[in-house]
């Protein structure tokens, strides 16, 4: 059996839409096989059985005396010129397959609609215009740039400030040096040997013979 799954899907939707085509004159088994070949499907092997099984449960036919009533085994031997109808459920049944795919095409509507008006949204956020993507990642590059500049120009300040204490902390240690200095090497004064008047100068001492 070569059919993929979905393929059958489709076989048993063609059976049942050739059916009700040919509601009022139905239709036979050898007549159905001839179309659905036409259609592109192969029937050979397990397709035979299916598509057997298939008619003869979806579609009707009044057994006579001379011919027992249909069923797969004995449907291409007895029934195969036999026009069958649908019956209503299978009828019922396509009927609503078809309110199926009616509603699964609705939903995609309803999508690409909602998937539209999300995209509409996005754009009218920006003015309605597009969005300028070079213009988004010039400005997100500049902002890079600028934050860069920034931390250099905090970091030079900090380096600037650094330097000024320095700058003051040497200017103080050199203006207590020279002042210790200055301290240091201050000359003193000589010391003046009194003046002596005439009475008080020191009578030579006489010592005795």
């Amino acid at each position: 059996m070569q059919n993929k799954e979905p393929e059958y899907k489709d076989l048993y939707k063609n059976i049942l839409e050739i059916g009700k085509s040919k509601i009022n004159n139905g239709v036979s088994y050898y007549d159905l096989c001839i179309i659905l070949k036409t259609k592109g499907f192969e029937i050979n092997g397990c397709s035979t059985l299916a598509i057997k099984k298939f008619f003869c449960d979806n579609f009707y036919h009044i057994p006579t005396e001379d011919k027992p009533e249909p069923t797969p085994k004995n449907l291409s031997q007895q029934h195969c010129k036999c026009n069958f109808v649908m019956k209503g459920e299978a009828c019922l049944y396509l009927e609503r397959l078809n309110e199926l795919e009616e509603l699964k095409k609705s939903n995609k509507i309803s999508k690409l609609l909602a998937w539209s008006a999300i995209i509409i949204g996005v754009l009218s956020a920006f003015g309605g215009n597009y969005p300028d993507w070079e213009d988004y990642f010039n400005k997100k590059s500049q902002n890079k740039s600028n934050k860069e500049q920034l931390k250099d120009s905090k970091l030079n300040n900090q380096i600037i400030k650094h330097q000024q204490l320095n700058v003051e902390q040497i200017e103080k240690n050199n203006l207590s040096f020279d002042t210790f200095h200055d301290v240091q090497i201050t000359p003193t004064k000589k010391l003046q040997s009194p003046i002596l008047t005439k009475d008080q100068k020191t009578i030579p001492s006489v010592s005795p013979k």
